[in-house]
């Protein structure tokens, strides 16, 4: 069993370590309450989702969402504050070991008219163009660990994540052409799935999930008029390279000379990666005041 000092910390049990390596996924955990996660939901919603990256604005994406989605803990001080919690950090080292790079986030605002994410891996995140965002030096597959945390209440009609367990043990699984497929990729996977195969994870804002780039995951369909707000934070080793064939390009046709990794645990042994530090200035109020936020804007 693990000790309330370190459940306080954000630490993974033995049994917790081990049903995520078997299953490929282990959680919901809370990192917040209910009213705070509301309440910043709603801010990244009005606020953040308002104007593209900084990070990104020079250039473009395909999608073009990207540059209001992607890796807003560089330029928003209320998504990193989100995205580096104690509770949601400290599970992650209990995967990755001390020294943990914060190195991608995307923002998911999702409603009925889009279309669910089907079911995939994220393996190295190549993007459309096949370029990879994360490998080994010695090329093999890196592991990623994401946290995806969920702003909104996700359930089988609003958008719950839909996970196979045990499908990180099979390895990188096949892909055919065809429609789809997620992301506008052009393939699909080429196994398919019953329901009886998807475990469907009903979250509260404020919960969070830890996954592997190798489980195969997606999302049920939006039946109901709400917005669903999630975003999904990605964790690797500081021995893993971020974006390994530089600045120019990544899968996305995005420019890379802005973006960074994130130092969330630890030190930097190993110098692979352009490292950023966090966002500064009061672009939203502390974390810690988002209660008296969420009173102003209603949500209580």
């Amino acid at each position: 069993m693990i000790s309330e000092r370190a459940q306080a910390l954000g630490l993974l049990s033995e049994e917790e370590v081990t049903a995520f390596e078997r299953r490929g996924f282990v959680g919901p955990f809370r990192c917040m309450d209910t009213e705070t996660a509301i309440a910043i939901g709603e801010r990244i919603r009005t606020e953040v989702q308002l104007s593209p990256s900084a990070i990104y604005a020079h250039t473009v994406a395909d999608p073009s969402s990207m540059l209001w989605a992607r890796d807003r803990q560089l330029d928003s001080p209320l998504v990193h504050r989100a995205c580096t919690g104690e509770q949601i950090v400290g599970r992650v080292v209990s995967l990755l070991g001390p020294d943990v790079l914060l190195w991608r986030s995307d923002v998911f605002m999702q409603s009925m008219s889009d279309a669910p994410t089907a079911l995939h891996q994220d393996l190295k995140f190549t993007g459309k163009l096949n370029i990879p965002g994360i490998d080994r030096a010695d090329g093999g597959m890196p592991l990623n660990v994401t946290a995806w945390l969920a702003f909104t209440p996700m359930s089988a009609s609003t958008g719950a994540l839909r996970l196979v367990p045990g499908s990180n043990g099979a390895g990188p699984l096949p892909l055919v052409k065809g429609e789809g497929g997620p992301f506008g990729k052009g393939t699909r996977l080429e196994k398919t799935y019953g329901p009886d195969e998807l475990h469907t994870l009903d979250m509260e804002p404020g919960e969070f999930v830890l996954f592997d780039n190798l489980t195969v995951h997606g999302a049920s369909p939006i039946l109901s008029e709400s917005t669903r707000v999630a975003i999904s934070i990605r964790f690797v080793s500081t021995a893993v390279r971020v974006n390994p064939r530089g600045t120019q390009q990544n899968g996305h046709s995005m420019e890379l000379s802005r973006f960074g990794s994130l130092l969330v645990s630890g030190i930097d042994r190993f110098g692979h990666n352009v490292l950023r530090s966090p966002p500064s200035g009061i672009g939203t109020v502390p974390l810690r005041d988002e209660r008296s936020t969420a009173l102003s804007l209603g949500l209580s």
